[in-house]
């Protein structure tokens, strides 16, 4: 997920600045991607980007969650939330 979150920046968001970080905190894994760049108007991008499509079933799949923040004046920003395997508090 992290991989096509890079290559969703690359490929569309014309960023002169972005962010990919992989954090986690108290069992759970949480890849996070920012963006200065055109964003889009709706809380979905257009359907022929297939990337950010298939990230919300990849992210179900691992029993977590995916949220989309975009505006043309802010950027895009991506956070996935997915249990560690094995943890207590997943």
């Amino acid at each position: 997920m992290a991989q096509e979150m890079a290559a969703n920046v690359v490929q569309h968001a014309n960023a002169t600045e972005a962010h990919l970080r992989l954090l986690t905190h108290k069992g759970w894994l949480a890849p996070r991607a920012d963006d200065n760049g055109l964003g889009f108007a709706h809380a979905l991008p257009h359907p022929d980007y297939l990337g950010l499509s298939v990230l919300p079933g990849r992210a179900r799949l691992l029993n977590g969650v995916l949220t989309v923040a975009s505006s043309p004046t802010d950027g895009t920003h991506v956070r996935v939330r997915v249990p560690l395997p094995g943890t207590a508090d997943s």
